[in-house]
């Protein structure tokens, strides 16, 4: 048996976030101070710059739109390589919903510009879906199955990673995402 497969997802979100620091040394606009100087806020203080605090979870809520096109080929071959029996399936699914999300961060270094975290959300998307099955058996006999309507296609994804912060509004990340797709019939 031979069996090619392909999958192309293409998924576009919108989200709103808010972030929650967790203690820590920080400054006061974090609204937890730091007190090495011996000044009990230490904002503006040479020896006390603003900083992050140590954890911070931040929950978001927004929209998913996707795009998401799969391709799976199975050949059957007899005991002579001549192709006992062939199926190709092939599936395209447009959508979009609603999308929630949590993330924990871990900071870490002096200016706590390096970051541990891990995040999950959740997506409901509503779509049109079709999908065609089509088999040719040793006979050459050709038979086709198309199926097509409305899906709610239930997404999860979790994302782990390392993360370091370059200037006040640029971030490097390097990690895993875990995605998966419920529903669209590909294991």
């Amino acid at each position: 048996t031979i069996i090619n497969a392909d999958v192309d997802a293409k998924s576009f979100d919108l989200d709103f976030r808010k972030t929650i620091p967790l203690g820590g040394p920080a400054c006061c606009e974090c609204s937890d101070c730091c007190d090495p100087c011996g000044d009990p806020c230490g904002c503006g203080d040479a020896c006390c710059a603003p900083s992050c605090p140590a954890w911070d979870i931040t929950w978001s809520g927004g929209v998913r739109f996707a795009d998401v096109n799969w391709y799976r080929n199975y050949n059957g071959l007899d005991e002579d390589f001549e192709t006992a029996r062939d199926a190709t399936s092939t599936l395209s699914f447009d959508g979009g919903g609603p999308r929630v999300g949590l993330e924990g961060r871990r900071y870490f270094g002096k200016q706590r510009w390096c970051s541990a975290y891990l995040r999950g959300d959740i997506s409901v998307l509503l779509g049109q879906m079709h999908q065609q099955v089509q088999r040719i058996d040793q006979n050459d006999i050709v038979t086709t199955q198309t199926a097509q309507g409305r899906r709610i296609i239930p997404v999860t994804e979790i994302e782990a990673g390392l993360s370091s912060q370059l200037t006040s509004s640029a971030r490097f990340s390097a990690g895993y995402l875990f995605s998966a797709w419920h529903d669209l019939g590909f294991r």
